[in-house]
């Protein structure tokens, strides 16, 4: 069985850079750290997208939720319906259209969640301390052109942004 390192290295024509090697153990790593916190939150992975999508962009409705997770309305009825069992999201009337619903966290599951992901937030923003403005620039740089390269290769499968929205930052 070929490698995927293999693979990319008959790609590039030479082994990845280190930099590149250590963002994809950043990406297997981040996985992980998710796949810890469904299983904390008692979620399957559509459930925890559908909580990270409204913890990064905050109420929304069922329709702008479908749009932004690519899944289609019936699907996310039924995570809805699974979150606000678990006491994970609330629905509510909207103020200004009665006929219309927004989907919010739930205020200790957006708890549980900071809880556990500021303490990753925290360590990158110690190890970015330590950099000069020249060095965090390039940093930025690499990290932002690397999302743009994800960005695009899901560009045509995912609507609304749903790649790179559906998960609570880190």
């Amino acid at each position: 069985m070929t490698s995927e390192r293999s693979l990319t290295r008959a790609a590039l024509g030479r082994e990845p850079r280190r930099a590149t090697r250590l963002l994809r153990r950043v990406v297997v790593a981040n996985r992980r750290v998710e796949s810890a916190l469904a299983d904390h939150l008692g979620v399957n992975a559509t459930d925890y997208r559908t909580m990270g999508l409204l913890l990064n962009r905050g109420a929304m409705t069922p329709g702008q939720l479908a749009r932004g997770l690519g899944i289609s309305p019936a699907l996310v009825s039924l995570s809805l319906d699974r979150l606000e069992g678990l006491g994970h999201v609330e629905r509510r009337i909207d103020g200004t259209d009665r006929r219309r619903r927004t989907v919010t966290p739930a205020p200790r599951s957006a708890g549980e969640v900071r809880d556990r992901l500021m303490p990753i937030v925290t360590a990158s923003e110690q190890c970015l301390a330590g950099f000069d403005d020249k060095q965090a620039a390039a940093v930025e740089t690499y990290l932002a052109q690397v999302l743009d390269a994800l960005e695009s290769c899901l560009a045509d499968r995912a609507p609304d942004g749903a790649a790179s929205d559906g998960r609570p930052d880190a």
